[in-house]
């Protein structure tokens, strides 16, 4: 989600979280490293990395990873040889104002970017959590439908609509 300071990022990622009936799991880029981004992935469900604007050195490749189904192999705490192994079984979103991470070729063509524009007006965080919760049953019931039209569709994938992993295209 890339949008500029006041255009409801976070607000929208906790608005899926409510939507899916998920604890809300929304942490901050680290620098020192992917090791908790890979806890976060690892948990299932939704994951949400927030406001990440400042260059990490490790965001960009950790992403792209993750979008292939990728893990994290390391060094069991405490262990010689005792080996931990983190995949990625959350969707991840990410929000960011200034997105740089995502100008790294290998991780562009695994994005789906959703711009925002910068709210007008005021809207209760509680009046969005209630109309989200009114709605939720016909709106899952709407992806479903959504989901299955997608899945039922026979006919070929167009050419080159993405050519380094034109297996994520079909």
């Amino acid at each position: 989600l890339s949008g500029a300071v006041g255009s409801g990022k976070t607000r929208l990622a906790k608005g899926l979280f409510e939507l899916f009936g998920l604890p809300p799991r929304i942490a901050a880029v680290l620098k020192n490293g992917d090791g908790d981004f890979w806890a976060g992935l690892d948990g299932g469900g939704l994951f949400c990395i927030d406001n990440a604007d400042t260059r990490v050195d490790w965001l960009a490749d950790a992403c792209a990873a993750a979008a292939t189904a990728g893990t994290l192999e390391k060094r069991k705490l405490y262990t010689d040889s005792g080996r931990v192994s983190l995949k990625a079984r959350a969707s991840l979103c990410i929000t960011s104002a200034s997105p740089t991470f995502a100008a790294d070729a290998g991780l562009a063509d695994r994005l789906l970017v959703v711009r925002l524009n910068r709210r007008e007006g005021a809207t209760a965080e509680t009046t969005l959590s209630d109309e989200i919760i009114a709605n939720r049953d016909s709106g899952l019931s709407w992806i479903a439908f959504q989901l299955m039209n997608a899945l039922g569709d026979r006919k070929p994938v167009p050419e080159g609509l993405n050519s380094r992993h034109p297996d994520f295209a079909s």
